[in-house]
């Protein structure tokens, strides 16, 4: 989907992000209302890049209408060495979520971005997203590594409530076929040549662990096991990337938001609580309270709208459902080394201590 009040000016998804911080395509993109309005300069605020570029910046207006945004946070996969993530089509699917989906998660009491503008080139799939600045509102983004507490993991998972219960009640997925089931098509190519997976578990990132969590044919083997077993099982959204650096708080202590919709698919529940509960919280931290939070989280999606998961059923899912985490943090690749070996460690900690690949392998 292309925004139609660009294609007959410009690329409504640029490739450099220098094209997307020019004033007159900011101008065109956040005010096509408003062909008077002009952006007089565009002050960068702060940067990140990793496998997409996130850049916060503050506008000066001329004749901006009332309530035009003076701080947006940009985001799009810019530059040529983020060509084959571009290509994957991920950051243009983040764009969809945001125009199909948002608005309606947002009415459960979800706690997400406004989207200002999303442009997607159909040539190349790449998507751009222009959002409200959530820091100069007052929110705090979190970092990966960033320490996550009780009360906060209490948020988030009923955040996750939230998302799961309209994916199997409000939301229809029947008229939402952009919205994948991830996990089976993982299950029949790996994200990376198995081949590159068993360089990645060689480079010490899963040195403490068993030698069958260093096998990659073992490891991506486990995925089709987990597919098998949830195939024919009802569904729901799942965000699909659930660690702390994609999480952000509400002032004022008003809860946990979530950001980063690009693995958005549908799939089952236990790979977001699982892949959340294993990434953000400490290895001691997730020990004790994981069967609480997980209690929480049941009671929180019933509630909510969604279904009534049995206690011991819904415990051995989220238990099979750690190999998911790990396998993504077994192939990661374009982020900081510290990071990757953190949450290596905590996921394949917890794949250990629940004995996950014992339990998915019957």
């Amino acid at each position: 989907m292309t925004a139609p009040h660009l294609t007959a000016l410009q690329n409504p998804a640029p490739a450099e992000w220098e094209q997307v911080l020019d004033p007159r395509w900011l101008a065109t993109a956040l005010y096509p209302q408003h062909p008077d309005v002009t952006i007089d300069d565009v002050d960068i605020v702060w940067t990140l890049s990793n496998t997409a570029t996130k850049i916060r910046a503050k506008l000066d207006l001329t004749n901006g209408p009332k309530g035009s945004p003076a701080a947006i946070c940009i985001k799009g996969m810019f530059g040529q060495n983020a060509a084959p993530y571009r290509a994957s089509g991920v950051s243009a699917k983040e764009v969809q979520f945001y125009q199909r989906l948002a608005g309606a998660l947002g009415k459960t009491g979800m706690h997400l971005p406004v989207m200002l503008y999303g442009g997607i080139d159909e040539a190349s799939g790449h998507g751009v997203l222009i959002m409200n600045d959530l820091v100069s509102e007052g929110c705090a983004f979190l970092e990966p590594l960033t320490p996550y507490n009780v009360d906060e993991a209490f948020s988030s998972v009923e955040q996750l409530a939230r998302l799961h219960a309209a994916g199997y009640q409000t939301i229809p997925l029947a008229d939402h076929g952009w919205v994948e089931p991830m996990l089976e098509h993982i299950a029949e190519n790996s994200l990376v040549k198995i081949e590159r997976l068993q360089e990645l578990l060689a480079d010490s990132r899963s040195d403490a662990f068993p030698e069958v969590m260093r096998d990659a044919q073992r490891v991506h083997g486990w995925l089709r096991l987990l597919a098998d077993q949830w195939r024919g099982t009802p569904v729901t959204l799942v965000h699909g990337d659930v660690h702390s650096g994609n999480l952000y708080k509400l002032p004022e202590s008003r809860g946990i938001g979530l950001i980063d919709w690009q693995l958005i698919q549908r799939g089952c529940w236990a790979q977001d609580v699982a892949y959340h509960l294993g990434a953000a919280l400490s290895i001691e931290m997730r020990r004790a309270v994981e069967r609480d939070l997980l209690d929480h989280y049941f009671n929180y999606l019933a509630s909510s709208g969604g279904p009534r998961i049995e206690r011991e059923e819904g415990w051995n899912n989220y238990r099979m459902a750690m190999l998911y985490g790990y396998y993504l943090w077994a192939i990661t690749q374009r982020v900081d080394r510290p990071i990757i070996l953190e949450f290596v460690q905590r996921l394949g900690t917890a794949v250990v201590d629940l004995d996950s690949f014992r339990l998915v392998e019957g």
